[in-house]
């Protein structure tokens, strides 16, 4: 048998395989945020291209998206879970409540 499945039951190397897959995710939507920035910069640096104007896009839309996909990723688990349980507490619609008052009036009946 395999080193991981020797050392670890079934469940934990399922939560094994599951950080591993979020520790891969954070480092590609970081590289893939952080990546275009340093390219420019070093090309502005090097005095290839001028990136001034570069600069107020990638820090108003590239870098934020990154500060916004980190907390998903990190919290994907709860938020589904919290997801989830909204939507079994979510208050009931007009016609649920025609269909229970009906419901009763024929039992009364």
């Amino acid at each position: 048998s395999s080193g991981i499945n020797a050392e670890y039951g079934e469940s934990q190397k399922e939560a094994m395989v599951k950080l591993q897959r979020k520790v891969t995710l954070i480092i590609m939507t970081d590289f893939l945020t952080w990546i275009p920035f340093i390219v420019l910069t070093l090309l502005h640096f090097w005095k290839i291209t001028d990136a001034t104007n570069m600069y107020e896009i990638c820090s108003v839309i590239l870098i934020p998206i990154n500060s916004v996909i980190n907390p998903i990723i990190y919290n994907g688990d709860e938020l589904i879970r919290v997801l989830k349980l909204l939507a079994k507490r979510r208050k009931p619609t007009m016609s649920t409540n025609v269909s229970s008052v009906v419901s009763i009036a024929m039992n009364n009946k």
